[in-house]
């Protein structure tokens, strides 16, 4: 009998957020016939717990410091983020090339803009095919000019044989922004098991206090700027106005260590406290696998974005477990 495929997952980080999510969707679904998911992850986190439980093997590959501080826009850092970065990147990139060795894959994906550029500098692709799983738009222009991010990505355009976009959206705005990437570009949508999103929600309920009669309205989103969780508390204090029983909960918390990101759960803990409603809002942090138990509690989830999604996984996995 023929030896599955090995699929190789490069991801950034070992936090979990939405492309995390989506990786795991991806592990559960996969035919064990045909392939073998291996993973290799940046840094520490939940994720190489969650991987484990489906029996990934999971190599752990920490980033350098400065490598894993550098963000899409390098915010706060500018050339001197850039420069420490590419002093630690010849180093990251022989580790990566080791682990791929070890692994011996057909197929390697790669999660994020630094695992797409640094499975191509590696040349990771040589003998096996290489995909670049798009999950976020392009970084935004600054002062008109295309960032480092999107400059780097273009540079490397011919390296993957495809890339997968989760929504024709972000396939649009990648295309139109680095054209010697269009005609590689493929839309596969996020899925959700809707059998995984069945749980016990008036369990949870009674674990985080509530009762059967209160109304209980959440946001589960990763705390980012973008995601509103700050226009959410805001709508809250106006709710408790007008209904002081109304419960409140945020679901998530920071997962990002890039430069520009840190501290939102303490920004929105303190936020809560001086719009007086900290006894109605509750902060739950990261729940792993238990996040369908919370849909399941909760009687409203609501969505805040205050720019415009890449995919919106939350909004779908809310409909799958019934929550209006």
């Amino acid at each position: 009998m023929r030896e599955p495929n090995t699929v190789l997952y490069l991801n950034t980080s070992g936090q979990v957020g939405g492309a995390e999510r989506c990786l795991l969707s991806l592990l559960a679904g996969l035919d064990q016939e045909r392939y073998r998911g291996h993973a290799l992850v940046g840094s520490n986190g939940p994720l190489e717990g969650m991987l484990q439980r489906h029996n990934t093997p999971t190599t752990m590959a920490p980033l350098p410091r400065a490598l894993r501080q550098l963000s899409r826009n390098h915010v706060g850092r500018g050339w001197r983020g850039r420069a420490a970065a590419g002093m630690e990147l010849p180093g990251y990139l022989w580790r990566l090339r080791a682990a791929t060795k070890a692994s011996r894959p057909q197929i390697i994906h790669s999660n994020g803009w630094k695992m797409h550029v640094m499975s191509s500098l590696a040349r990771l692709g040589n003998g096996a095919g290489l995909l670049w799983h798009l999950h976020d738009f392009p970084a935004p222009r600054q002062a008109g000019a295309e960032p480092f991010a999107n400059r780097a990505l273009a540079r490397l355009a011919g390296t993957p044989r495809l890339l997968v976009a989760n929504s024709h959206a972000v396939a649009r705005a990648y295309g139109e922004r680095i054209p010697a990437l269009a005609h590689k570009i493929r839309v596969v949508h996020n899925g959700v098991n809707t059998e995984s999103m069945t749980a016990d929600g008036a369990g949870w309920r009674r674990q985080w206090g509530y009762a059967t009669d209160d109304l209980v309205v959440g946001m589960v989103a990763i705390f980012a700027p973008w995601k509103g969780q700050d226009v959410f508390l805001r709508a809250a204090k106006m709710v408790i106005e007008r209904a002081a029983r109304t419960r409140f909960v945020l679901v998530g918390d920071d997962i990002y260590d890039t430069a520009g990101h840190g501290g939102r759960r303490a920004q929105l803990e303190q936020l809560a406290r001086e719009l007086g409603i900290a006894d109605s809002v509750r902060f739950t942090g990261f729940l792993d696998e238990g996040i369908a138990a919370a849909y399941a509690g909760l009687d409203v989830m609501v969505h805040a974005s205050t720019a415009p999604e890449p995919f919106g996984r939350t909004l779908i996995e809310a409909m799958a477990a019934r929550t209006a």
